[in-house]
């Protein structure tokens, strides 16, 4: 997966978003991101769409 990274671009300290389940492939993803240098974050389950409400009315176009 480093290898695959490194072949897009992602280099030594940049940060790259992993939004995955917590299966294999999810830890395969941030091995790799961290083998090459670069900083893993994480996404949480509770950043998908639809289970948080705006505190106010979105504006409408």
């Amino acid at each position: 997966m480093g290898h695959a990274l490194a072949g897009i671009g992602v280099g030594r300290g940049e940060r790259i978003f992993v939004m995955l389940p917590r299966i294999a492939e999810w830890y395969v993803a941030l091995l790799g991101a961290i083998r090459i240098g670069a900083v893993p974050v994480r996404c949480w389950r509770g950043l998908r769409t639809g289970l948080r409400r705006p505190t106010r009315p979105l504006p409408t176009p």
